[in-house]
C-alpha cells in the first residue's frame, strides 16, 4: 500500500508488482542503476525494504497505483484516510480493552467484600462491584500511561459504567473517586455503602418511641381481615398522624418501609391473608413427615371436583342443569395408590361411605389409621356410628382434620393427576380458579367448542364417570419415573407398589364385616314372626320360619342391615354387641285375585306358619306333660255372715240395684242410716235379699 517515507509518497517493489510491473525487471533496474549502467526511477531504501517514490513513476504506473492500490483515490487523500482509520480503530480497541477490565473486575469482586462486612448481603455485593470497577480503571489508566485529568477517558469510563449499572458514570464523578485512588485513599473511604450511617430512622425510633408503637398498632389493625393494599394502608396512617397533630409524622417511603418490614408482616400475614393462603405460607412453622413404611399404614381420604367440563344431568329440583362431577377417593400414603373412589356430585356422608366400602373390598381390608376431613355430614348419625364401629369394634385409629395440611399427601396427589393425566383429556378445562400459572386454564374458545362438541355427542352423567375412570386408572398403572423427577429411577407403578408392599398393620376383614360396616342401618323390632319396614314408601316383609328363633326372640329389638340395591336379603346384628344373628329372605306378597294371581307365595309362607304353630303346641304340651303335680289356686268359701257385703258381690244384680247397694254398705260403714229412696223401694218389690 502506498505510504509516507520522509514526507514522500512511495511504494514498495512488490506493490509495484502487484499491479504488473515484473518483480525481476525491478531488482534489475535498481541493481544496474545502482552500477550507473542505466538511470532508474528515484528511490531510497530502509532496512532491507526499498521504497519507490511515487512521483518519479511513469503516469501509467502511477494510474494504475490509483485504481488498483488507492481504490481511485488520489494517493495523498487515501494515505489521510487510512491514517484516520487506523487511529479510530486504535481508539475503539482501547476502548474494548478498557471494558473487558471494568466488566472483569465487576465479576471478580469478592476480594473487595471485606470492606463491607455488617451490611446487608445485597448492599455488600453491589458496593464491592463499585469498589472493583473503580480500581480497575485506575490500573488502566496507569498501564496505559493515560494522565489523571483525561476527560475522554472518564467519560468513556462513565458509558461503561452506566452500561453495567455501577455508580457514578459521572464522568467528573469518576474523575474524583479516581484521582483519589490515586493520591492514596483507601478504596472503603471512596466508595461507601448508600446512605451508610444515616442514623433518621434510629432517631425517630428513639425519640418517638410511643408515637411509634401506635402507628404499628394502626397498621396490624388495618391488615386484620381487610386485606387493604399497601397504598392505601399508608395513606390512612398518614391521615390519622395528621388528626392526632403528632410532632414527627414519618414519611409516605418510611411507613411503606414499616409496612413492609419482616416482624409486620410475621403478625399480620394469618390475619391479613388467610391461614391458607400461600401469601402467609411462608410464615408459618411446618412439620415434615415421612411416608409410611407399608401398604395399608394410612389411608387418607378426601373430596375434589373433576375438572372436566359440566355435564347435563338431572338436579334436585327436578330440572335438568349443567352439572360438574366430583370424586371422594381413598388415597394409600405408602404407595400413593387410589384404592377406591365414588362418583358423584357432593361431598357427604354416602360418598365417603361408598368410598371407604369400595377401597376394603378392593383390598379385602382396613388399615392402621384413616385420616380425613370434616366433610359436610361428618357428624350425621349414620356416619358417627360407622367411625364408632372403626374405632372400637376394629381398632382403627381415626383422625378428623380440618385443615389440608393434615392430608398433605392426597392433595398433592390430586395436583399430579389433574396437571400429569387429566390435562391430556380434552373434556379438561385447566386448574383450579385460583391457579396462577400460565397454562392453568384452556382458552375460551377451545372450552366453548369442546362444549359444544360434547352437548351434541350426548355427555352426561356415564360418560362423565367413563372419563374420570381412564384418568384414574391411567395415574395408578403409569411408571412414576415417565412423570417425576423425584422418582426418576423407580420404574414401578402406584399399583404395583402397593401391590408388592409388606401389609403387616392392616385389619383384614370378612364378608360379613362389609355388611357390618357399609350397608345401611334400621332397628327392628321382631313381632308376627317377621321383619317389617319400608324403603321408599315401599312395605317389605322378612318372616323366619325357625321356630328356635321365633320363641326366643318375639318383641325383641335388632339391628338390621340391607343393601339398598339388593332388598332380597336381610343381614341381623344384635343391638346391643352387633354380633351376626342372621339373616332373612324377602318375602313378596302373593296376589289373591285377578289374572295376575299367585297363591304359590302364601301357600308357602302359610305352610310354614302352620308348622311353627304345630311346633309350639308340641312344645307346649311337652312341657306341660314334664312338670306334673301342680297345685292349682282354689277360691276360699264365701261368708254370708253380712248380707249387704254379699249382695254387693253378687254379679247378677242390675246395675242400678247394685251401685246402689254398695252405696249403702259405705254408708254404714262410716255410721250412717241411709235413707230409703227409688231404688230400695225397688228393691222391696223384687225381693232381693241382703236390703233390709
Amino acid at each position: 500500500m502506498p505510504g509516507l517515507q520522509q514526507n514522500i509518497i512511495c511504494v514498495t517493489v512488490p506493490e509495484l508488482a502487484s499491479i504488473g510491473v515484473s518483480e525481476n525487471y525491478l531488482k534489475k533496474a535498481l541493481s544496474q542503476h545502482r552500477q550507473g549502467v542505466v538511470s532508474c526511477w528515484p528511490h531510497h531504501k530502509e532496512g532491507r525494504t526499498i521504497y519507490i517514490h511515487y512521483a518519479g513513476l511513469k503516469t501509467e504506473y502511477q494510474q494504475s497505483i490509483k485504481e488498483k492500490l488507492c481504490q481511485g483515490m488520489e494517493p495523498a487523500d487515501w494515505i489521510k484516510t487510512a491514517h484516520e482509520n487506523n487511529r479510530a480503530n486504535e481508539k475503539e480497541a482501547k476502548a474494548e480493552a478498557l471494558e473487558l477490565a471494568v466488566l472483569e473486575a465487576i465479576n471478580n469482586y469478592h476480594g473487595f467484600t471485606r470492606y463491607y462486612d455488617g451490611f446487608k448481603p445485597e448492599q455488600k455485593e453491589k458496593t464491592a462491584k463499585n469498589a472493583s470497577a473503580i480500581v480497575a480503571a485506575a490500573n488502566y489508566m496507569k498501564a496505559n500511561n493515560i494522565k489523571p485529568n483525561s476527560l475522554t477517558f472518564y467519560n468513556e469510563l462513565g458509558l461503561i459504567f452506566d452500561k453495567y449499572g455501577q455508580k457514578p458514570s459521572n464522568a467528573r464523578r469518576l474523575a474524583e473517586k479516581v484521582k483519589a485512588y490515586f493520591e492514596g485513599t483507601p478504596i472503603n473511604e471512596i466508595v461507601t455503602v448508600p446512605r451508610a450511617g444515616n442514623n433518621n430512622r434510629a432517631l425517630y425510633r428513639q425519640s418517638d418511641a410511643q408515637t411509634l408503637e401506635t402507628i404499628r398498632g394502626w397498621m396490624l389493625q388495618l391488615m386484620d381481615g381487610h386485606n387493604y393494599t399497601d397504598a392505601m394502608i399508608v395513606r390512612t396512617l398518614l391521615r390519622n398522624c395528621e388528626i392526632q397533630q403528632f410532632d414527627k409524622i414519618p414519611s409516605q417511603s418510611t411507613l411503606q418501609n414499616w409496612v413492609n418490614a419482616r416482624d409486620i408482616s410475621f403478625l399480620s400475614a394469618n390475619a391479613r391473608y388467610g391461614d391458607n393462603s400461600r401469601f402467609s405460607s411462608k410464615f408459618n412453622g411446618i412439620t415434615p413427615m415421612a411416608r409410611p413404611l407399608h401398604a395399608n399404614d394410612v389411608w387418607q381420604m378426601d373430596g375434589t371436583r373433576i375438572n372436566m367440563i359440566p355435564h347435563r344431568a338431572v338436579a334436585k329440583n327436578g330440572q335438568k342443569k349443567d352439572m360438574f362431577l366430583y370424586i371422594v377417593a381413598v388415597y394409600d400414603a405408602h404407595s400413593g395408590d387410589y384404592l377406591g373412589e365414588y362418583y358423584g356430585y357432593t361431598e357427604s356422608r354416602w360418598a365417603y361411605a361408598a368410598a371407604l366400602h369400595a377401597a376394603c373390598m378392593n383390598t379385602g381390608a382396613l388399615p392402621h389409621t384413616l385420616v380425613l376431613d370434616r366433610f359436610p355430614g361428618h357428624n350425621t348419625k349414620e356416619w358417627l356410628h360407622l367411625v364408632e364401629q372403626l374405632k372400637n369394634r376394629y381398632g382403627v385409629t381415626v383422625i378428623e382434620s380440618s385443615k389440608s395440611t393434615g392430608k398433605a399427601q392426597v392433595e398433592r396427589s390430586f395436583g399430579t393427576v389433574q396437571s400429569v393425566f387429566m390435562a391430556a383429556s380434552e373434556l379438561y378445562y385447566g386448574e383450579g380458579v385460583k391457579s396462577t400459572r400460565p397454562s392453568a386454564h384452556r382458552t375460551e374458545e377451545h372450552i366453548q367448542r369442546t362444549l359444544k362438541e360434547a352437548k351434541k355427542a350426548g355427555f352426561e352423567l356415564e360418560g362423565a364417570i367413563s372419563e374420570a375412570v381412564k384418568v384414574m386408572q391411567a395415574y395408578r398403572h403409569t411408571p412414576l419415573n415417565t412423570y417425576s423427577r423425584k422418582f426418576a429411577k423407580l420404574q414401578a407403578s402406584p399399583a404395583q407398589l402397593h401391590a408388592a408392599s409388606d401389609k403387616p398393620n392392616q385389619i383384614a376383614l370378612e364378608p360379613i364385616d362389609m355388611v357390618r360396616l357399609f350397608y345401611l342401618r334400621n332397628e327392628l323390632t321382631f313381632k308376627q314372626q317377621m321383619f317389617s319396614m319400608e324403603v321408599l314408601r315401599e312395605p317389605l316383609y322378612y318372616p323366619i320360619d325357625d321356630f328356635k328363633f321365633v320363641k326366643n326372640y318375639t318383641g325383641q329389638k335388632f339391628e338390621v342391615r340391607y343393601d339398598p340395591f339388593n332388598l332380597e336379603q336381610l343381614y341381623i346384628f344384635d343391638l346391643e354387641t352387633s354380633a351376626f344373628v342372621r339373616t332373612a329372605k324377602r318375602y313378596t306378597p302373593a296376589i289373591g285375585y285377578g289374572p295376575d294371581a299367585d297363591h304359590k307365595p302364601y301357600a308357602k309362607l302359610k305352610a310354614a306358619r302352620k308348622a311353627i304353630e304345630t311346633t309350639r303346641k308340641v312344645e307346649r304340651a311337652r312341657m306341660i306333660e314334664e312338670a306334673p303335680g301342680l297345685q292349682r289356686p282354689a277360691l276360699p268359701e264365701p261368708d254370708y255372715s253380712d248380707h249387704a257385703e254379699v249382695t254387693a258381690l253378687t254379679p247378677h244384680e242390675p246395675k242400678g240395684i247394685k251401685e246402689h247397694a254398695e252405696s249403702d254398705f259405705l254408708l254404714k260403714e262410716m255410721g250412717v242410716t241411709p235413707e230409703k229412696d227409688a231404688w230400695e223401694r225397688e228393691a222391696e218389690r223384687i225381693k232381693i235379699p241382703g236390703i233390709d
